[in-house]
């Protein structure tokens, strides 16, 4: 019962000779183990398995290193560092300033820059269909002066309902967003809304924590946020 022996020559072909002895000894005895657990004939499969696995390029032949590759510092030596980096520090406290504050002013600037590129590229992305929602905007000509806005007249909006709908899921209008007041018992505050039609949620894939998105079809029913709840 012993290992492929072409899985032995392929070994021994591509690792390093100094790492050879360990990494066989280690497959002879995982090959010992899978031949009492499941037989001759899979163990030998997995041995192949197990010695393709170890084909990798800090296995594969190469001169031993003549640097150790662990280091270890001792507490003292690295209090010794800071000490004499503080020293440097309050010894030149005008070139200090001047590199300590440049390098905290650059890394603000870079870590605003990364956040508002962020924001930027993740606007509306909480909608599922993100990329598939789109408003309808006018083009406006006023005294030769060409301008674009968002205020549709209702008739567009009956017209693509009447002749388009087989090229959008939902077409919906809405009012422009305002600020509108509340009451709750005796107590009154303001919050920014707009009016929609009823398949406005189920369009925008909004999270209803209580309710459903059809509750706009009562005419008489506001959807609020759960920070204004």
């Amino acid at each position: 019962m012993k290992p492929p022996r072409l899985a032995d020559r392929f070994l021994q072909f591509f690792c390093a000779p100094h790492l050879l002895e360990e990494v066989q000894g280690d497959l002879y005895e995982e090959f010992e183990y899978q031949v009492e657990r499941v037989g001759v004939r899979r163990a030998r499969w997995r041995y192949w398995r197990d010695v393709l696995g170890f084909f990798q390029p800090r296995y594969i032949k190469r001169e031993p290193s003549e640097f150790p590759t662990t280091y270890s510092y001792s507490p003292m030596m690295l209090r010794n560092y800071f000490k004499i980096a503080f020293r440097n520090l309050l010894k030149n406290k005008g070139y200090s300033f001047i590199n300590i504050g440049g390098l905290a002013v650059g890394m603000a600037v870079a870590i605003l820059s990364g956040l508002w590129v962020w924001d930027e590229l993740s606007f509306n992305q909480y909608h599922q269909n993100y990329a598939r929602i789109a408003q309808v905007m006018i083009k406006e000509t006023d005294e030769g002066k060409v301008g674009y806005s968002t205020s549709v007249q209702y008739p567009l909006a009956t017209e693509l309902k009447a002749n388009y709908q087989n090229n959008f899921k939902h077409i919906v209008t809405s009012s422009n967003a305002g600020d509108y007041i509340l009451t709750a018992g005796e107590n009154k505050f303001t919050r920014k809304g707009q009016f929609m039609e009823a398949k406005a949620p189920e369009m925008l894939s909004l999270k209803m924590i209580y309710g459903n998105c059809a509750g706009l079809k009562d005419p008489h029913s506001i959807l609020i946020s759960a920070s204004t709840a």
